[in-house]
């Protein structure tokens, strides 16, 4: 499997690289690793108990390099109920690299 930024048709590669110029090495980020690192008490966890009674759609591509599968796997199991899908061949720009099997999995999670 290819590097994330390598990966063809992804724009993690410039994406990165644009958020650690912007912000100091990923500093923005951090607060999204904080519940994978176990970090509890975040902002994060506290939007955990907001979202967890409404119906929640957890969307990710399988090569995003900023917020990895296992990360969203992770969000996805702190909200009851929720449900995750991987987008293939896809980064962290899911709706641009990728726009019709977003599309389909926005479709069928809204068609419930």
């Amino acid at each position: 499997m290819a590097a994330p930024a390598d990966s063809p048709g992804t724009a993690d590669g410039q994406t990165a690289g644009r958020r650690r110029a912007a912000d100091g090495d990923g500093h923005r980020c951090r607060g999204l690793q904080a519940p994978a690192e176990g970090n509890h008490g975040t902002p994060r966890q506290s939007a955990f108990a907001v979202v967890d009674p409404l119906p929640t759609l957890v969307l990710v591509g399988r090569e995003d390099a900023l917020t990895p599968p296992a990360l969203a796997q992770e969000i996805a199991g702190g909200i009851a109920g929720s449900r995750l899908e991987i987008i293939a061949d896809c980064g962290h720009l899911s709706t641009l690299e990728r726009p019709e099997p977003v599309n389909q999995a926005l479709r069928t999670w809204l068609s419930g």
